[in-house]
């Protein structure tokens, strides 16, 4: 992918060629982006003011697009749900598929004065006095979340992760979701898995005149640059998480979508649990070729994406 500034593109070359690996890997995102329609990254460069000065400059400016148009709150719509997004959209969802996500509740739990041994009492009881005390939380928690794009992944791909015992680290693992650790001192980290319906997203986005696609691929636009994040060749009609395991082939790989904000009800918390172990340490270049190599298989597009 090519800005129409000449000056992004050569911040954006030395960011692809980084000899930090984490760093490149960021810049790497954006030059193999394939799913963008010219008019949404013609509607991030008319937000920059001056010239570009670096890559480190280019990264900024990315940020703060994203922290300003997509990581939004009350009324407002992140630009990835507008209609310029067309060419990232997903059209062909059938209603009854279960999407599933992991949420972090720690801060959550925190910030209303309770402990995750309470909350989950509360969650599993028969008592309505006591049941009470969930859907608290749950109002609260609504109340907290803004509407930023939701990364979430297809249920029936998960089946076997989600009954696990373990299946906060199993999902955390498949999902690459690096940021889901321990806190300092060894502290757990409480997440709820969340599930529900194609359809359920749909009927709540039907009502948000802004909203024109409700589900989209990721892009490099809809969060900020991260070396954890793949995107995804032309042919994908979906985005592929990275896990945080080298996969052997494109068999491993699992299906993401985007979708706009839904508000939780109680049935689509399904499950609360603790990440009690950080996830495993990574050799990003390895993981990075190896999901590579399964994208290239997958599409059978050989001269897709370059090696970190």
């Amino acid at each position: 992918m090519d800005f129409s500034d000449p000056g992004m593109n050569a911040a954006l070359s030395d960011w692809a060629s980084d000899a930090d690996l984490y760093i490149r890997a960021q810049g790497h995102n954006i030059k193999f982006e394939e799913h963008l329609d010219r008019a949404r990254v013609d509607e991030f460069e008319a937000t920059v003011t001056g010239t570009v000065a670096d890559a480190e400059d280019l990264k900024a400016r990315l940020s703060d697009f994203v922290s300003t148009y997509v990581e939004v709150s009350g009324a407002n719509v992140p630009l990835t749900f507008k209609a310029l997004n067309a060419g990232a959209s997903c059209t062909s969802l059938a209603e009854e598929q279960k999407l599933v996500r992991v949420e972090n509740i720690t801060r959550q739990i925190e910030n209303q004065g309770l402990t995750f041994v309470a909350l989950e009492r509360s969650f599993h009881s028969a008592d309505p006095a006591l049941a009470a005390g969930f859907d608290l939380f749950l109002d609260n928690w609504n109340d907290a979340r803004d509407n930023r794009p939701a990364f979430v992944a297809f249920k029936d791909q998960l089946l076997e992760e989600i009954a696990e015992p373990d299946w906060p680290h199993k999902l955390r693992d498949c999902l690459g979701l690096a940021h889901f650790n321990t806190a300092a001192g060894g502290a757990p980290m409480s997440v709820a898995l969340v599930e529900y319906t194609i359809e359920d997203v749909a009927n709540e986005a039907a009502g948000v005149p802004d909203i024109a696609h409700p589900f989209c691929i990721p892009t490099f636009l809809d969060h900020k640059p991260y070396h954890q994040f793949f995107p995804t060749p032309q042919e994908l009609p979906h985005g592929v998480p990275m896990a945080l395991f080298q996969v052997a082939s494109n068999e491993d790989l699992i299906s993401e979508v985007l979708h706009s904000r839904i508000t939780y009800a109680r049935h689509h918390v399904v499950k609360l649990g603790q990440i009690t172990s950080d996830g495993p340490v990574m050799d990003l270049k390895k993981l990075r070729d190896h999901h590579l190599v399964a994208l290239q298989l997958e599409t059978r597009r050989y001269d897709y994406g370059e090696e970190l």
